[in-house]
């Protein structure tokens, strides 16, 4: 028996006597049409040397049931049970740090959709509310955290069946906002004013004369 997903064979030794071109052999399906199966994407039949094969792609629960090859002269069947794969995280969750007053996210990946999962905050089970949104895309899952407490930090967990995948939420206080630094006003310096025509200053001149002396 093979897993889901990878192709799963089926050999029945024939009788040493000639039979039918194994392109026209009849195989069929046990289910309630009982209709043949044609080569194709899902059934591929070889032949090697006096096997007779049937070859059925990409196996899943449906693919269970009793297969029939038909020669004419005679008939062989055989029960195939496909059994599912459990679910994996193919990509787990991951610590987050985020402000407090901010909103955290956390995210995994199944390896299968379908799968019903389960959030816990350590032990206790976590509900869709206004502080926690539960989100599913296909095989995607997300835990949002909105408005972040301290106490909002710990160990959060992703349950799918029995598997299931951890990581931490670190809470941190929100940094402090930094104004930026005021300069002082700088005084305006006073305009020059512009060169005026310069002043002529007067200039006394006080011309004395020069008596001269009798008898000289």
């Amino acid at each position: 028996m093979r897993s889901p997903g990878t192709p799963s064979s089926w050999k029945e030794r024939l009788p040493p006597y000639p039979v039918q071109p194994l392109t026209s052999l009849p195989l069929s399906h046990g289910d309630a049409t009982n209709k043949p199966l044609l080569t194709g994407d899902k059934y591929e039949n070889r032949k090697e040397g006096k096997l007779n094969l049937l070859l059925i792609h990409n196996v899943d629960p449906d693919d269970s049931g009793i297969y029939s090859c038909d020669t004419g002269d005679m008939q062989s069947s055989v029960n195939l049970t496909v059994t599912e794969l459990p679910p994996c995280f193919e990509e787990e969750l991951q610590a987050v740090e985020a402000e407090e007053g901010g909103t955290a996210f956390l995210s995994c990946e199944l390896s299968k959709p379908g799968v019903p999962v389960q959030w816990r905050k350590g032990r206790l089970p976590l509900r869709p509310n206004r502080k926690y949104h539960i989100k599913q895309d296909n095989c995607v899952f997300q835990l949002h955290i909105l408005e972040l407490k301290p106490e909002d930090s710990g160990s959060y967990t992703c349950q799918a069946g029995g598997v299931e995948t951890t990581a931490s939420v670190a809470v941190k206080p929100p940094q402090p906002r930094q104004n930026p630094k005021t300069m002082p006003p700088t005084k305006a310096a006073s305009p020059t004013p512009p060169p005026g025509p310069k002043k002529q200053g007067l200039i006394r001149a006080s011309i004395c004369g020069v008596r001269e002396r009798p008898g000289a």
